[in-house]
């Protein structure tokens, strides 16, 4: 993971943020991202597209972080909203 600036915590919006960058990592969806949204909209619910919960599913596709990982960074994101 990203390390500490200047002995700083980063936030986790800027760590996870910042993986991408590193490794190329961009926030789009893919068709399969699409397809789930659908089946989503269709049950009844109304899915929201968020930037850093994209990054985290992306990252973790392109294996450079695990879903462990992802899921620390991201209710680490969760409570510093």
């Amino acid at each position: 993971m990203v390390a500490l600036l200047k002995n700083k915590p980063l936030l986790a919006s800027d760590e996870i943020r910042a993986l991408a960058k590193a490794n190329g990592v961009t926030a789009d969806k893919t068709n399969m991202d699409f397809m789930s949204d659908k089946f989503a909209e269709l049950s009844g619910d109304s899915p929201v597209d968020h930037e850093i919960d994209q990054l985290c599913v992306n990252l973790v596709r392109a294996g450079v972080i695990s879903e462990q990982q992802s899921m620390a960074l991201l209710i680490r994101y969760l409570k510093s909203e």
